[in-house]
């Protein structure tokens, strides 16, 4: 399962970064992707946002640590 991350900045500098996740897991890195890479899109169009950059991260299920 992936979750899909976003990372937000109001301005070139590091602290105005903010990281969002997903509320679902989802299924393939390529959904998981897509899905990102579609929200990113539709921040940058916001004034406010300098950058958005999308991640995704797998979440290995059912696996004792």
């Amino acid at each position: 399962m992936w979750l899909a991350i976003v990372i937000l900045c109001s301005a070139p500098y590091s602290e105005s970064c903010i990281v969002l996740t997903s509320e679902q897991m989802l299924e393939t890195k390529e959904q998981c992707f897509e899905f990102a890479s579609q929200k990113a899109f539709v921040a940058l169009k916001n004034p406010n946002i300098y950058h958005a950059k999308p991640f995704c991260q797998i979440i290995k299920m059912g696996i004792d640590t």
